[in-house]
């Protein structure tokens, strides 16, 4: 939602970390073309609209009760993306679009209509195809029981992932705040990550190609291309000592 907010509007302001830099993202135009509005008495192929909710991140499943989660049922579909506070339900006639509503996790009722409704990707990685898809499978089955996320798996595959840099338009203005331990950071997280990848290669018997040397650096050197503004006071903040001292009781009487 954050990243879609980056690219349709131009006065924002983002708070992120080092870390968050460092995790790779779908690239701005991977975004906008998986991004998907629906609205009221469009016609749309109800199979392909299937196949979209899944390659978005979706997952199918009886009843919808959790977020990035899609049910079908008849010419009804119902599903829970991470823009909205309720799940979404669409009924069809045919393939055109009859109603968009809000219902309730808790008694699967309907609750207020909408006109439309913008469909995000539930993650930062999309597969385009369907080899990609099956070996996801396979890796995630191999998988910790707890490991519930692919994002981690982008570095087996050829995914267009970008920094979250690259959200940004040229004339964006970074402030740095103690910019020698920023990137004192960036070296340490990018070792952190390396290691965390290698231990998994090695847990799953797959095949990295990543470097991150040279991520890191690029990274280094993307920060450096915006005009920025650096706050170097904090590293040489002062401490102060306060001393505390018991007040006596008033007694009721403040005169």
């Amino acid at each position: 939602q954050t990243l879609y907010a980056l690219i349709t509007n131009k006065n924002l302001v983002t708070v992120t970390s080092t870390q968050a830099l460092l995790e790779k993202t779908v690239s701005p135009q991977i975004l906008k073309e998986n991004v998907l509005s629906l609205n009221v008495g469009q016609e749309i192929d109800y199979d392909l609209l299937l196949k979209k909710l899944l390659k978005l991140g979706f997952k199918r499943v009886p009843l919808v009760e959790e977020l990035s989660n899609f049910s079908v049922r008849g010419g009804i579909i119902d599903f829970f993306p991470h823009t909205s506070e309720n799940p979404i339900r669409i009924e069809f006639f045919g393939n055109q679009i009859e109603s968009i509503r809000e219902f309730s996790v808790l008694y699967q009722r309907s609750l207020n209509k909408k006109e439309e409704v913008l469909i995000l990707p539930q993650r930062e990685i999309i597969f385009e195809d369907s080899k990609n898809s099956d070996k996801v499978t396979h890796i995630l089955e191999k998988s910790l029981p707890e490991q519930n996320s692919s994002e981690w798996l982008a570095t087996f595959f050829k995914n267009d992932q970008v920094s979250l840099l690259n959200y940004f338009s040229p004339q964006t203005i970074l402030f740095l705040a103690e910019p020698e331990l920023i990137f004192e950071q960036i070296e340490k997280h990018s070792q952190q990550i390396q290691q965390a990848l290698e231990t998994k290669v090695l847990e799953l018997d797959l095949i990295a190609e990543n470097n991150f040397a040279h991520d890191q650096e690029a990274l280094k050197q993307k920060i450096q291309s915006f005009p920025t503004i650096e706050n170097r006071n904090m590293s040489s903040a002062v401490d102060f000592n306060f001393q505390q001292y018991e007040i006596g009781s008033f007694h009721s009487n403040l005169e």
